[in-house]
C-alpha cells in the first residue's frame, strides 16, 4: 500500500511537471495585465497637472483639452500600467505641446476604464474613441501618439483620415494574462499585427535596449514608419527619454499642421 502511494505520488508530480513545461513552451509565463480603474476625481487630479479635464468617451473615460484655437488634435494612449493616466499626463507634460493642439488621452477597458482588455476589445474601443472625437470635438486634424500597449491602438484607429502616428516602444506580438493567476496557466491574450498596415506618415521611436528589431518589423507592416533607435535606453527609459520627446514634439506639429515654436 505504501508503495502504491509513493507511486501514485510520483505520476503526479511527474504530470505537473509536464504541464508546467508544456505551458511554458505555449506561453512562456507571459506578462500580466496591470490593472487598476480609479475614480474620476483621480483623474481630474491627474489631468490638471496638464490643463486637462474628465470626460466621458463612449464607453470609455478620458482626459482632455480643447484645442486653444483651430481643430488640429491628438489622440494619445499609454502603455500596460496600473497608474494609466498618471504615465499618460507625465509624457504629455513633458512634451510641452503648443495649446493650439487638443489633447485627448484615453484610457481602454481596465485602465481606469470599466471592463477587461483584450485583443477584440482594444481595437474595437481604438476606434470608439477616434469617432467620438471626431463626431463630437469638430476634428479638423488628427495624429495619433502612443506608448508601449498603446500602439496596438493605435494600429486600430490608424485611417486614412488620420495626419500621422508616432509611437514609442511598439511591439509586433505581445502576449498578456490576469495578474495572480499561479505560474499565468490560463491562455493569454495574444496581441499582434493582422491584414495590411496603416499608410499613414508615421514615426517609431525605440530603445536599442528594448527591442529594435520589433520596431522594424511594425515599420515594415505598416508601409515605411521612420524608425528612431535610442542607444543604450530599455523600454521604460524610452518613455520620456529627450531624444523622444525632441521627435515626437517636431512630428506631433508638423503632422498637425502647427507653426513650430522658437
Amino acid at each position: 500500500m505504501k508503495a502504491f502511494a509513493l507511486v501514485l505520488l510520483a505520476a503526479v508530480l511527474l504530470a505537473g511537471v509536464v504541464l508546467v513545461v508544456r505551458q511554458y513552451r505555449r506561453t512562456g509565463f507571459v506578462a500580466p495585465y496591470a490593472l487598476a480603474v480609479r475614480t474620476v476625481d483621480e483623474h481630474a487630479v491627474e489631468g490638471r497637472r496638464l490643463g486637462l479635464s474628465p470626460v466621458a468617451v463612449g464607453t470609455q473615460r478620458g482626459l482632455m483639452r480643447r484645442p486653444s484655437t483651430g481643430g488640429a488634435w491628438l489622440l494619445y494612449w499609454g502603455g500596460n500600467s496600473e497608474t494609466y493616466f498618471k504615465e499618460a499626463v507625465d509624457v504629455l507634460v513633458a512634451l510641452e505641446l503648443p495649446p493650439e493642439l487638443g489633447v485627448l488621452i484615453v484610457a481602454p477597458p481596465g485602465y481606469d476604464s470599466e471592463g477587461h482588455p483584450s485583443p477584440a476589445l482594444i481595437a474595437r474601443s481604438a476606434v470608439e474613441a477616434r469617432d467620438w472625437l471626431r463626431a463630437q470635438q469638430g476634428v479638423e486634424t488628427l495624429v495619433l501618439g502612443s506608448f508601449s500597449m498603446g500602439c496596438f491602438s493605435v494600429y486600430a484607429a490608424a485611417d486614412a483620415q488620420v495626419r500621422g502616428a508616432a509611437m514609442v516602444g511598439v511591439s509586433d506580438v505581445l502576449e498578456l494574462n490576469d495578474p495572480g493567476r499561479f505560474l499565468r496557466l490560463r491562455t493569454p491574450h495574444r496581441y499582434e499585427l493582422s491584414g495590411a498596415g496603416p499608410q499613414v506618415p508615421a514615426l517609431i521611436v525605440q530603445g536599442a535596449l528594448d527591442t529594435p528589431e520589433e520596431a522594424h518589423t511594425v515599420a515594415a507592416w505598416w508601409g515605411g514608419a521612420r524608425v528612431v533607435i535610442l542607444p543604450g535606453d530599455g523600454h521604460s527609459e524610452s518613455r520620456t527619454d529627450a531624444a523622444t520627446l525632441r521627435e515626437l514634439r517636431a512630428f506631433f506639429v508638423s503632422r498637425a499642421g502647427l507653426t513650430p515654436q522658437p
